[in-house]
This record gives structure tokens, C-alpha cells and sequence, in this order.
């Protein structure tokens, strides 16, 4: 069956009617189902269907009874109403040899019965049907009214095709007049370029095939080709010929030179059915189709112009009636023609331009005499300003101008300035009948005859009313959004994908450090990323311009100035636009976050050591042999675990009643009252107390045991009091014993008192130059654990002194992970007040390190080595100690010098030939402490 519709004699005219009527898919149109259901309800059928027959298929434009939307040709029953111009009638489907085999008839939905009234376009082509269909056979078919009225409404299913092709038709109209209206906008300028003789030759013919490629739609390139000799050279080429301007072809063997002997244009639909085309030249410029018209000179022909597309039947008599036009242009810009050809020319033109000026719709053409009265109005200006042409002709232009422009003689001004200068363009508004007004773009020319006369003048308006407040909103935007990108600093980037340009504003470049002379490039911005980003920032850009993502892209990343090296931190945010499966385009947005990346690293690192000195300070705080008491001037505070032992229950801090609970006495026995705790002294009054007796009773056992505190207010920089630090020693036990160790606690207390002397003067030093508490926190637990350390040395060893070793092991153990430290020198042992010094001294050198030199950095390593040396002066031993810093990060010398630094620098102070010396070379920090040997390891 299928055989039978493809090998129909009409088959290739039904499917282009189909097309013509918009109905090549199988379109629904309205109003149909109406038709239908009326069909079957006259029929008395369950079943009505409007039937398209297409190329494969057959579609149900409207159906009543049934959920189908078609059915394939085969199994189609309205085939056999093809090439019949009445109605087919078929009783029984079952037996009719041409159905009974049909699956709609052998199979569900077992139709038996089958009548349809052909659709027959005008040109007598059967479309379809209108058809009914019963499940049960009718012997008698239909009555004669039944069959009459389903005539009848296949003849209104066609009327209703008839007005969807006019709607078709009409559109497709609107399409033409607009585009030829572009065609006449560029032919008049062209035209007027060429008759003013002020523009260069050559600037003709590349406007001509420039015109040539917008007008011509098809065309892939365009040519002026100009006779030299017996050769034919592009003189102006465009499209994909652009690259080819000056090539050479021969005049034989061309439809080139065939257009310029023969005096007449060719309209080539294949280039492979031309036995004249120059072979060569097609498959070198990929040419399948083309247009050659000649251009004359004075009769004789000089070159031609040809337009050229990549496939077969590009072109149309219309594309070669536009081709004659411009090729007439070659040849006015190129000279006078002969007066036979002029003449010819010349109405040819008329009448294109006749038929052109009536067909614009999208622009308002209007012809005035010298005067300014109308003589010519077209459709597109009765369309666009609302009066029609006979109400327009013979009136005055200034008709449609607004009152402001009458008052100052604007048509009068505009036709000075178009006489003057050849044209006079503006923007402005005018009116439209009835009094309302728009936005127009116009331009008004003289016309000159072929005498040099002045005819009068043409004006050509388009309506930019909606463009106008589009682009005023579009300046709006564009205004907000520069102030929003100026105010966020931010850098624009542009990547078009299509062309491979990438563009950066002045921000943009300016952080990256591009060069003025170098021009951007994706090149450029992977040469500008930091090594360690590179290859993840290419990735991320390539993921955003993959198809299957999102297109988001947000990262922040390094760069280095393309111009001075600066290393800086970028946040970067775009998207990417997609078309056909591929990335057409890439904008975004860039931001140096150097600051804020820095600022975060400070405070991470800040944060860090807070902690971890937080956590030096509840230890040494708590673990102290002695009970400390911080007390805070808002009451908050805390007592170490040994001061809970000493008191024998949790106290109250601070300036408050929390003292009440204490019973504390004078060394008379008189109990404390209030204002007289040290630590409510130093909160009150700021009172510095060292080593004040204090007697204390245990509120549990009654045991009354003696205590010496002293005290230190801790101030801000302005001198307001935030805390007070008190340390407790109970000195029960040694006061007690003091019969049989007198000359032990004679020494004890010497060094205890030198000690807590050397407290007070840490704790002084520190809180005088802590630039806030949580510093004075760390540096004072620092100093007091290093004092400490070097107290055990002492209190562990078997006589009055340490060995150099012990005190330098003991002071930087904190800081010794993975033996990064190195400790070398003979066996030396201090005297115990230079073994406190000296163990003070190397604790400060080793916190430096930790946080700014060698230890700040995993490879960082630091040698303390001591050597015993004769004195060049005296000739007496001396002994050298050096702290070497190595492989740590490049050094430069403090801007001030902190109280651990002036530490470092007395050295062993009080020795013969003392000296300390601090460098602070690039490689490392290095300290030099000499003293005389038998001053330090003698008893002080």
C-alpha cells in the first residue's frame, strides 16, 4: 500500500502543498474538531477524522472517537480517496480487496465501515480526508443528505486550510518587505556614495560586497573581479574570500570571462552541471553555487560581480535581480555607462524602485518637492504615522513634525543641511495622526536628476521608540552597574569562545600588572598564576566551560604581577553561556582578597598561639609548687591547685566578698580585714607587695601556718588596672626546720628573695611592655617556667651549681621536637646565679626562634655550642657561648627592642669581660655571650 502513495504521479505536489499550508507536520488546526464531530453526528458514525496524508505518515488533524493522533501510510484507508474528486464509500472493510487485510480492520479497533470526502487543494491535489467510521457495516452506505453535508464539510475543512496558507503567505510577506526594506536602506547609501564621486574607488567596491553579503543571505563570499588584460583580478572581496584580494584568473575557461564576452549575467545552481566553470578555482574556494553579472563601462564591460555560495541552489532571481542592482552600482562608481545601458539601467531601477518603495513597510518613505509638499507616502509610513497617502500627498512635511520643530523651522533646516552635505540624519521626535508621537531615526536626501537638477528631497524615518527607552533604561543599568563595580573594586573579564578574544577592563589588568603593550590572552592569564595554581585554576575554567556543568565558576586563587612579581590573592566569579552544546561565551568578575587572606592567616596564627599559650599558662599556673592567684578588677579570677591545698577550700577573687571566707592574720595576730588582702590592695589601690608575711589558719584542722605573698596590679597602656598576680609561698615547713638547716635556709631564702625579686622584675618588665593581657599572660609564664627550669638544675644537683648543658637542655626542651636543636660544649658547671641567667637567656633565644626564626619553619635547625678560649686582653680563660639560627626564613633586625632582647643583650652581667652580641644575618640570627670562666663557675 505504501508502494502505491510514494509511486502516486501527484505524490511530490501533495507534500509541497502540505508545506505551502503550514501542514507538512500534520499540524492541528482550529476549529477543525468542530467539523469533525459535526461530520460524525450527521453520519451517525462514533468515529470522525480530519486526515492528512503526509510522506510517511498520515496524521489526524482533528478526531472525534479515538485517542490516534495518525496512523503509518500503510495501514491508512483514505490512500484510495487519492486521484478521486468524490466521495469513497466502502460498506464493508472486511470484504473490500483493497481493506480487508487492513490491521485496523483484521485487528482493534475492527473497523468495518469507511466513508471519506476527498480535501483537494485548488490546484487539484488531494491533501486528505474527511472521513467517518462505524464498526459495524452499513450495506446501504450513507443517505444522499449524509453524503451531501460530508461534502459539504470537507469544503469548509478546506476553507479553513485556505485562511491558515493566507496567514502563512502573509507572514512570510512581512518578512520579505522587511528585509527588502534593509536592502533599500543600504542600496540608497550606496547609491548616494557612489554618485557624490568624494569616495574612493576602491571603498565602493568593498562597500558593494560588503551590501552584497548582508542583502544576499545565501551567499558565503562576494567579489569584484576588474579586467586586466586577459586576466580578471579581485579587487574588493568579502565573506570567505577576504583572504583572496588580488588573485588572478583567466578569462577563458571561466563563467567569469564567459558573463563579460556574452554581455550577461549567469544564475549557476551547481557549478558541476556548468561545462564553463574554472575547476580549479571552485574546489579551491569550496564554490557550488553562484551569480556572475558583468559590469560595463560605456558599454564596453570592465570586471564583474560575483556572489558565491558552499551549496547547490543558494540562490534565487530575486538574489539575481539584487546582484544586477549592485553590479549597476560597480559600474556608476567605476564611470559613465553607455547611454543605451544608462537608459536601460535607468528604468530598471524605477521600477525596482517603484516596486521596492511600495513594498516597505518597516520604514516610513516619504518624497517631497523642492518645496516640502508630499508627493510620495508609502506603507510604511501610513502604517508607522497613521495618515494615509491620499490625506498626506500635496501637504506640507512639517505636517508630521512636533510643534517645537515647526516654531524653528526644523524641514527647512534639514533641507539646507541635505543640499549642503548630501544627507542630513538626526533622531528625534514627531507626530502621528491623531496627535500622539514617537521616537524616529531619520535621514533626508536630495533628489537630483539626471541633469544635475534638483527634484526635491526623500525622507526615510524608522520608528526607535521602544529602542529609545530601551537603550535609556540600558544607559540606566549600565551607569548603576559602573558604580557598583568601581565601589566593590572589582576587574571585568570577557572571553568570547567563538573568536578566542579575551578582554579585561583597566581593574583587571591593573591587578595582574598586564604590560600596556601587551595585549590580553588566556595564555597570559595562565602564565600570571602562582606554579602551585596553575594546573587546578585550568581545570576549573575548563569545568566551567564544559557544556554538561552549570557553567558557575568561583575560586579564589594566586597570582604574580605580570610586571613586578607582587604576589597577590584573587577571587574570581563568572559564567559561561552555552549554544549548540558549546561554550560561546565567558564573563566574570575578579577581586584582589590579599588583605582579607592575609588578615585571616594573621588571626589563624594569632588564635593558634593563644591557645597554646593559654595552655602554657594554666599549666604552669596550676602546676607552680607555689599558689598563684589571678584576679581580674571585674571579678573574675582563678587560684592554682596549690593555693586550693594551701587555703584548704576554694576562695572568692577579686574586690569583693569573697575574702570573707579567708582567715588570714598578721604576724600579731590580728586577723586581715578587707581593704588589707594584698590582692584587694593591688585592685584598689595598685600596690606592688613582695614578700609580705602573712600567717593563715586552716578553717578545718585549726593549724595556723605563715605565708609570704607578694602581689603586682596588672595596667593597660593607660594606665587603668585589669588584674593583680599574686604568688603564695608557704613558708611554714621552712621556718619550723630553720634550727636545723639554718645555714640551708639562710641560702634558701637568699635565693628565694633573689627569685621572687627576679618575678617581680620579669612580671614588671613584661606587663610594661605587653601590648595587652593575653601577651603579658604568655610572656610571663614563659619567663617564670624558663626561672623555674633553672631552679630545678639547681635544686636536683649535688652542689651550688648546673652544668652548661643541663641549664641549655632544660630551657629548650619545650621547643626541641625531633632534635632540631643541638647542644655541644665541654662539661662547664655555673655558679647558681649565672645558671639562672644564662638559662633566662637561652629560653628567650629559643621562643624567638619558634616564632620568627629558624624553628618557625620545619627545615629550621639551631646549634648551641660553648668552648673555653684564653682572652686576648688578659690572657685569663674565657668562655664562649654560641646560639647559631640556620635554614630558617630570611631575617631582618626588630624595629624595637623588647624586654627579652635587652636580656639577651646584658649576657652574664656582673662577670669579668662580659659581653653579649646579637646578628641578625640574612641566613640566621647568631649570639655571642662571652664571660670570664672563673667569675661564672665560682659561687656568687
Amino acid at each position: 500500500m505504501t508502494d502505491r502513495v510514494v509511486g502516486h504521479p501527484l505524490e511530490a505536489e501533495r507534500i509541497a502543498a502540505l508545506e505551502r499550508y503550514g501542514l507538512a507536520k500534520g499540524e492541528a488546526a482550529s476549529g477543525l474538531d468542530d467539523i469533525a464531530s459535526l461530520a460524525g453526528s450527521i453520519c451517525e458514525t462514533p468515529v470522525a477524522l480530519v486526515t492528512l496524508l503526509g510522506e510517511k505518515q498520515q496524521f489526524f488533524s482533528a478526531a472525534v472517537g479515538t485517542t490516534l493522533c495518525g496512523t503509518p501510510l500503510e495501514r491508512s484507508i483514505c490512500v484510495h480517496t487519492l486521484g478521486s474528486a468524490d466521495l469513497l464509500v466502502i460498506p464493508d472493510l472486511s470484504v473490500d480487496p483493497r481493506t480487508r487485510d487492513n490491521p485496523l480492520v483484521t485487528e482493534a479497533p475492527h473497523v468495518r465501515f469507511y466513508a471519506g470526502a476527498p480535501l483537494v487543494a485548488e490546484n487539484g491535489v488531494t491533501l486528505g480526508t474527511l472521513c467517518v467510521l462505524d464498526f459495524a457495516p452499513r450495506p446501504d452506505g450513507l443517505t444522499p443528505k449524509q453524503a451531501k453535508s460530508l461534502r459539504s464539510l470537507a469544503s469548509q475543512v478546506m476553507t479553513q486550510f485556505e485562511l491558515r496558507r493566507n496567514l502563512c503567505e502573509r507572514e512570510a510577506d512581512r518578512r520579505l518587505a522587511q528585509a527588502d526594506a534593509t536592502r533599500l536602506d543600504t542600496l540608497i547609501a550606496l547609491q548616494r556614495a557612489a554618485a557624490s564621486g568624494t569616495v574612493a574607488l576602491e571603498a565602493i567596491f568593498q562597500a558593494v560586497v560588503d551590501c552584497a553579503l548582508d542583502i544576499v543571505e545565501a551567499a558565503d563570499g562576494a567579489v569584484v573581479e576588474i579586467r586586466r588584460g586577459d586576466e580578471l583580478v579581485y579587487e574588493a572581496v568579502s565573506g570567505n574570500l577576504a583572504a583572496h584580494k588580488g588573485t588572478r584568473i583567466s578569462l577563458a575557461g571561466s563563467l567569469s570571462g564567459r558573463a563579460i564576452h556574452e554581455e550577461r549575467p549567469f544564475l549557476c545552481a551547481d557549478v558541476e552541471n556548468e561545462p564553463t566553470v574554472d575547476r580549479e578555482l571552485v574546489r579551491r574556494f569550496d564554490i557550488r553555487s553562484m551569480i556572475v553579472v558583468p559590469v560595463t563601462r560605456r558599454g564596453l564591460p570592465i570586471g564583474v560581480l560575483k556572489v558565491q555560495a558552499s551549496r547547490t541552489n543558494a540562490f534565487s532571481i530575486r538574489h539575481l535581480a539584487v546582484a544586477q542592482m549592485l553590479a549597476g552600482v560597480v559600474a556608476s562608481a567605476a564611470g559613465d555607462a553607455a547611454e543605451a545601458a544608462s537608459q536601460r539601467n535607468l528604468r530598471e531601477a524605477e521600477n525596482r524602485y517603484r516596486q521596492t518603495f511600495a513594498s516597505v513597510t518597516e520604514f516610513a518613505v516619504i518624497v517631497t518637492d523642492r518645496e516640502g509638499r508630499i508627493t510620495e507616502w508609502n506603507t510604511g509610513a501610513e502604517r508607522i504615522l497613521g495618515w494615509t497617502a491620499e490625506e498626506m500627498r500635496g501637504t506640507d512635511a512639517a505636517r508630521f513634525f512636533t510643534p517645537e520643530d515647526r516654531a524653528i523651522g526644523r524641514v527647512a533646516v534639514e533641507m539646507g543641511d541635505a543640499l549642503r552635505e548630501g544627507r542630513a540624519v538626526d533622531e528625534r521626535w514627531h507626530l502621528k495622526k491623531g496627535g500622539g508621537r514617537f521616537y524616529a531615526s531619520g535621514n533626508m536626501m536630495p533628489l537630483i536628476g539626471d541633469d544635475g537638477e534638483h527634484l526635491g528631497f526623500i525622507k526615510i524615518l524608522r520608528d526607535r521608540t521602544s529602542q529609545r527607552e530601551a537603550e535609556q533604561s540600558l544607559q540606566k543599568a549600565r551607569e548603576q552597574f559602573s558604580l557598583a563595580v568601581e565601589a566593590a573594586d572589582l576587574g571585568i573579564f570577557d572571553y568570547d569562545l567563538l573568536t578566542g578574544e579575551l578582554g579585561w577592563d583597566l581593574r583587571a589588568r591593573q591587578l595582574f600588572g598586564l604590560p600596556r603593550d601587551r595585549s590580553v590572552s588566556y595564555a597570559a592569564f595562565l602564565e600570571a598564576l602562582h606554579p602551585d595554581d596553575h594546573d587546578w585554576v585550568d581545570a576549573a575554567v575548563r569545568a566551567a566551560l564544559d557544556p554538561a556543568g552549570s557553567g558557575n565558576y568561583d575560586i579564589e586563587y594566586r597570582i604574580r604581577d605580570m610586571t613586578d612579581g607582587t604576589g597577590r590573592w584573587i577571587a574570581a566569579k563568572g559564567q559561561a553561556f552555552f549554544a549548540n552544546r558549546r561554550a560561546v561565551r565567558f564573563i566574570g568578575t575578579v577581586r584582589d582578597i590579599t588583605a582579607n587572606r592575609t588578615a585571616e592567616a594573621a588571626m589563624r596564627e594569632s588564635q593558634h598561639q593563644l591557645e597554646v599559650e593559654r595552655g602554657l599558662l594554666q599549666a604552669v599556673v596550676q602546676q607552680a609548687p607555689l599558689g598563684i592567684s589571678i584576679a581580674y578588677a571585674d571579678g573574675r579570677g582563678q587560684i592554682n591547685m596549690r593555693l586550693e591545698q594551701m587555703l584548704g577550700h576554694d576562695a572568692g577573687i577579686g574586690d569583693g566578698g569573697g575574702h570573707a571566707s579567708f582567715d588570714a592574720l598578721h604576724p600579731d595576730g590580728t586577723p586581715y580585714r578587707m581593704d588589707e588582702y594584698p590582692t584587694v590592695r593591688a585592685l584598689r589601690n595598685g600596690e606592688t607587695l613582695i614578700d609580705e608575711p602573712m600567717s593563715y589558719r586552716d578553717a578545718q584542722t585549726g593549724d595556723v601556718r605563715r605565708w609570704e605573698v607578694s602581689t603586682t596590679p596588672v595596667r593597660d597602656s593607660e594606665g587603668h588596672i585589669l588584674a593583680a598576680v599574686s604568688i603564695i609561698l608557704d613558708v611554714e615547713d621552712r621556718r619550723r626546720a630553720e634550727e636545723q638547716r639554718a645555714i640551708l635556709n639562710r641560702e634558701l631564702s637568699h635565693r628565694l628573695k633573689n627569685t621572687l625579686a627576679i618575678v617581680s622584675s620579669i612580671a614588671t618588665q613584661t606587663l610594661r611592655t605587653a601590648s595587652d593581657v593575653g601577651t603579658a599572660k604568655r610572656t610571663l609564664s614563659e619567663r617564670i617556667n624558663a626561672l623555674s627550669k633553672a631552679h630545678d638544675i639547681l635544686l636536683t644537683g649535688h652542689r651550688d651549681a648546673a652544668s652548661i648543658a643541663e641549664i641549655v637542655r632544660s630551657a629548650v626542651a619545650l621547643h626541641n621536637d625531633g632534635g632540631r636543636i643541638a647542644v655541644e660544649g665541654p662539661d662547664v658547671q655555673l655558679g647558681s646565679k649565672y645558671s639562672l641567667a644564662l638559662s633566662l637567656i637561652v629560653h628567650e633565644l629559643s621562643t624567638n626562634a619558634v616564632k620568627y626564626g629558624a624553628l618557625s619553619q620545619p627545615e629550621g635547625r639551631v646549634l648551641a655550642t660553648w668552648s673555653i678560649a684564653p682572652s686576648p686582653e688578659s690572657g685569663d680563660a674565657l668562655l664562649l657561648f654560641d646560639w647559631i639560627e640556620a635554614d630558617g626564613p630570611p631575617v631582618a633586625e626588630p624595629t624595637r627592642r623588647s624586654f627579652g632582647t635587652r636580656l639577651i643583650e646584658m649576657g652574664l652581667a656582673g662577670a669579668a669581660e662580659g659581653s653579649s652580641h646579637i646578628s641578625y644575618a640574612p641566613e640566621g640570627v647568631r649570639c655571642r655571650i662571652t664571660a670570664a670562666l672563673s667569675e661564672i663557675v665560682a659561687e656568687d
